[in-house]
């Protein structure tokens, strides 16, 4: 059994990457998923009165060209700030993506109601390697 931990940490080692990784760049394809781009979408969530939400969850709902990207979620700071990285991972009919970007206050108690909204967004899809374009939002939920 030790072995076999030691092989599993062995093979990751020969895996890592040996350059710096450029973060601001839509990543290249790799092996098991297609990779045709990304976009970025940052923002902040504030609530009827204008005052930044926290621990907000924000997330991508489905494109409505039929894209494919993943879905990641990112939770609001203390200033209400999200932000997302989508990658698309078919290939779209064109190089832009139209979509909603959708915040969701949890419930601070039992019973209580999810209060949510969303905001339509239309991006730029950039090429892998290349800088994406960054979309900027602001969703108001009704809470105070």
């Amino acid at each position: 059994m030790r072995l076999l931990r030691w092989t599993a940490f062995t093979m990751l080692l020969a895996c890592a990457p040996t350059e710096p990784v450029d973060t601001t760049r839509c990543v290249q394809a790799t092996s098991g998923f297609g990779n045709f781009g990304c976009t970025v979408i940052i923002g902040r969530v504030l609530g009827s009165d204008g005052a930044p939400l926290v621990n907000v969850s924000v997330g991508p709902r489905p494109s409505l060209d039929g894209s494919q990207f993943n879905t990641p979620y990112d939770r609001t700071g203390a200033d209400g700030r999200f932000a997302l990285r989508l990658t698309r991972y078919s290939r779209g009919e064109s190089d832009s993506v139209s979509l909603w970007i959708r915040a969701n206050q949890v419930p601070l108690a039992p019973g209580e109601p999810s209060v949510g909204d969303s905001v339509f967004v239309r991006a730029r899809v950039a090429p892998p390697n290349s800088v994406p374009d960054t979309v900027a939002v602001e969703i108001t939920l009704p809470v105070s």
